[in-house]
C-alpha cells in the first residue's frame, strides 16, 4: 500500500457545473475517510478498507482532484490484491495507469501486489507503465544531463550541472525559510566563475557539494560519480565515535596501530598537523549537507573526518587517558581492504533481547526494507508478554516511513495524526498575475492502531543524532501520540521527500521538496526531536564499553514503573 501524500502533486480542482462541495470540503472529506482506511490497514481489515475506498472512488467530484484520485484508486487496487480479487486489482490498476504516468518502481516494490505479480496481465501492464514513464522521465531527466565521467568534464557540462542544481532548488526546495539570509541567485552567480576555473571533475564536484551545503538541509545535496567518491571515501583502518564533543577511537583494525597503543578510548586531537576541529572546519565541514548542529558535527567530526583517496597517508595524533600523546601515520584503505579487515559483526535491521524484569529491548536499525515490519510481527507474540518495551532507533538512518508507521500501530490504542506535511505549488500563470507563492493544503498523516492487540506496558524510545529521516517521522509520531517516554539526545533534525536527479559527469543531486512537522505544528527539522529525558553518553562509559543511554532507560523503567530485576 502507498498512502500518496495529496500535497505531493500540485493540482487545481477543475471548474464543475454546480459543485455540491467546495474543494476544501472535498479534501476534508478525503482526509476523514482516508484516516479510517489507515486505521483499518494494520488490522488487515481489507474488506472494510476496500468498502470505504469504493465509496470514495464512486464520488465523481472527489475523483476530479487528480492526486486524491491517484491515492484512492491505487490503494483500492492494493486492497483487491490483498483480498486475492485479482481481476478487480488488475482492472483498477490498469484504469489508473492508463490515465496518468506512474513510476513503475513504486508498483514493483509494493508487497501488496504479491498476489498478482505472476499474472501475465500484470507483467504486460507493468511493461506499458514503464514505457510511458520513460517518455515522461526523459523530459525531466534528459540524456543531455547524463554525460559520462571524464577526469575533467567540459566547462559547458560544469555550468549545466551547477545550473540544474540551482534551478531544481529554486523551484522545489521546501526550506528556504530556514536560510533567510541566503540570496540563492547571487550565490549561483558567485559560483559560476568558480566552476569555470575548476581543473578536474573531482574539484568541480567538491564545489557543487559546497554550493548545495549552503541550503543547510541533509535531504538536499550532491554526490559525485564513483570515481570522485573513491577520492573522498577511503578510510584508515579504524573507526571513530563523537562523545561529549570529543573524538575517540572506537575500534582499530591494524596491527601496527595497535602496537603503537592506538586503541579504543584514545582521543584524536590532531590530523595532518592541525588541531582536529580546525582540520574539520577547513577540509570537511564546508562540504557536509546537514540540517542541525548535531547532524553537522556528526558528519564533519565522525563520518567524513578522515575520508580521502585510497592509498594516501594521513598523520594522526592521539592522546590517551593519562595525557600521553601517540603520533602515527597510516594509509587509507580501499573499500575492499577495509571491508576485509572489518570483522565486527554487522548489525541486523531488527535485533531484540530480554533483560531482567522481563524488559524487551528492540533495536530498529533501519526502515529501509519492509522486512523490518515482518521481523517485528514475528517477534510480536513474545514482545507483547514483556513487562516493558525499549525501542532503540539511535542507529536508524531512515528508509520508508510507512514501515515505522506499521510498527507504531502495535503501540497506540487509538492512533491519530502524527505529522503534517505540505509542499510548494508553482503555477506559472498565477505568477504572471502577481500572485505570491502558494503552498499546498497541509495534510496530516495518520497512524493506525491494532485496537486491542497492542502493547500495554510502559515504552521507552531511545534516539540520538544518528536518528534520521523516516526514523524521525517515527519518533515524531511516537511523541505526538504520547506512546511513551523518549530518552537520549536530540535526533538529526532532517526528514522530507527528496527529489533526485542526474548531473553531468556521472554524479547526481537531490532537493528536499516536503515540509514536515508535528501534526500540531511544532518544528523538528533543523533542531531534531527533543527527548523527554536527556541522557548523553559519557567518555567514562564509552571507554568501559558501557551504553549510558540504555542503562539509563533500564534504570528509569525499574524506578518509575517499579519493574524489579529477576531474583
Amino acid at each position: 500500500m502507498k498512502f500518496w501524500s495529496v500535497v505531493l502533486l500540485a493540482a487545481v480542482l477543475p471548474l464543475l457545473a454546480g459543485p455540491q462541495l467546495s474543494e476544501r470540503d472535498l479534501r476534508s472529506l478525503y482526509e476523514r475517510r482516508n484516516a479510517e482506511v489507515q486505521q483499518l490497514w494494520p488490522k488487515k481489515e481489507w474488506v472494510k478498507a476496500a468498502g470505504i475506498l469504493e465509496e470514495m472512488s464512486a464520488n465523481f467530484e472527489l475523483m476530479q482532484i487528480p492526486e486524491i484520485e491517484m491515492d484512492v484508486r491505487y490503494n483500492l487496487a492494493c486492497a483487491y490484491s490483498l483480498l486475492n480479487q485479482k481481476e478487480k486489482a488488475l482492472a483498477t490498476l490498469r484504469a489508473l495507469t492508463a490515465s496518468r504516468p506512474m513510476n513503475p518502481e513504486q508498483i514493483e516494490s509494493d508487497s501488496d501486489f504479491a498476489n498478482i505479480r505472476n499474472e501475465p496481465t500484470y507483467k504486460e501492464l507493468l511493461a506499458s507503465v514503464r514505457k510511458v514513464w520513460q517518455v515522461k522521465d526523459r523530459f525531466w531527466n534528459s540524456p543531455a544531463m547524463t554525460t559520462p565521467y571524464q577526469e575533467n568534464i567540459t566547462e559547458d557540462e560544469k555550468i549545466a550541472g551547477l545550473t540544474r542544481f540551482w534551478a531544481e532548488a529554486k523551484y522545489n526546495f521546501a526550506w528556504f525559510e530556514k536560510v533567510p539570509d541566503l540570496d540563492w541567485d547571487a550565490t549561483y552567480i558567485e559560483y559560476l566563475p568558480k566552476v569555470r576555473a575548476s581543473r578536474s571533475t573531482f574539484e568541480y564536484y567538491r564545489l557543487l557539494m559546497q554550493f548545495a551545503a549552503l541550503l543547510k538541509d541533509a535531504h538536499t545535496g550532491v554526490w559525485g560519480p564513483g570515481e570522485v567518491q573513491q577520492q573522498m571515501s577511503a578510510w584508515p583502518p579504524l573507526t571513530l565515535n563523537l562523545v561529549e564533543g570529543r573524538i575517540f577511537v572506537a575500534r582499530v583494525m591494524d596491527d601496527a596501530l595497535s602496537a603503537a597503543h592506538v586503541r579504543r578510548g584514545v582521543e584524536l586531537v590532531v590530523v595532518d598537523g592541525l588541531p582536529v576541529r580546525e582540520y574539520a572546519a577547513r577540509f570537511v565541514r564546508p562540504y557536509q549537507a546537514a540540517s542541525s548542529p548535531q547532524d553537522l558535527n556528526r558528519r564533519s567530526l565522525q563520518y567524513s573526518l578522515l575520508g580521502g583517496a585510497s592509498g594516501t597517508t594521513v598523520r594522526l595524533q592521539f592522546q590517551d587517558e593519562s595525557g600521553e600523546t601517540i603520533d602515527v601515520s597510516t594509509a587509507r584503505l580501499s573499500d575492499a581492504e577495509w571491508n576485509r579487515r572489518n570483522t565486527a559483526p554487522k548489525r541486523k535491521q531488527f535485533e531484540s533481547e530480554m533483560r531482567d524484569g522481563n524488559i524487551a529491548i528492540v533495536a530498529l536499525n533501519s526502515f529501509g526494507s519492509q522486512d523490518i515490519v515482518s521481523d517485528f510481527e514475528k517477534a510480536w507474540p513474545e514482545l507483547r508478554k514483556a513487562s516493558a518495551l525499549i525501542l532503540d532507533v539511535r542507529r536508524n538512518g531512515g528508509g520508508n516511513s510507512g514501515n515505522g508507521t506499521s510498527i507504531l500501530s502495535y503501540l497506540t490504542a487509538k492512533g491519530g495524526p502524527g505529522e503534517a506535511v505540505k509542499t510548494r505549488l508553482y503555477r506559472p500563470a498565477y505568477r504572471a498575475w502577481g500572485t505570491i507563492e502558494e503552498w499546498s493544503p497541509e495534510q496530516k498523516w495518520d497512524v493506525g492502531s491494532r485496537g486491542d492487540d497492542i502493547f500495554r506496558g510502559p515504552i521507552v524510545l531511545l534516539i540520538g543524532p544518528a536518528t534520521f529521516s523516516a526514523a524521525e517521522d517515527f519518533a515524531a509520531s511516537f511523541d505526538m501520540l504520547k506512546v511513551g517516554t523518549i530518552m537520549g539526545e536530540p535526533s538529526g533534525g532532517s526528514t522530507g521527500q527528496p527529489l533526485s536527479f542526474r548531473l553531468p559527469g556521472g554524479g547526481g543531486g537531490r532537493v528536499c521538496t516536503l515540509q514536515t512537522r508535528y501534526a500540531d505544528g511544532r518544528d523538528f527539522v533543523g533542531t531534531g526531536i527533543q527527548p523527554h529525558i536527556r541522557v548523553v553518553p559519557t567518555v567514562a562509559d564509552f571507554r568501559l564499553g558501557k551504553d549510558t543511554v540504555l542503562e539509563a532507560a533500564l534504570a528509569y523503567l525499574r524506578q518509575e514503573h517499579r519493574i524489579a530485576k529477576a531474583p
